[in-house]
């Protein structure tokens, strides 16, 4: 079963999709485009923090109880 933005049909979405929306429907290639403007991943120093953190909290809850 092919995803809904595989216009393509190839089994990925890829900026072929999108170059087939954009010529299609330049309006909505131009939404699509900056819809993945607005995507905010964080980056990876702050999983690594995030995961010391946890890493720390858990070692530390650990010690008390024992």
């Amino acid at each position: 079963m092919p995803l809904p933005a595989d216009l393509n049909i190839d089994g990925i979405v890829n900026l072929g999709d999108w170059g087939i929306l954009n010529t299609v429907n330049p309006p909505m290639g131009q939404a699509a485009f900056a819809a993945l403007g607005q995507l905010n991943a964080p980056e990876p120093a702050a999983w690594l923090m995030g995961l010391t953190g946890c890493a720390l909290a858990f070692v530390r809850r650990r010690r008390t109880i024992i």
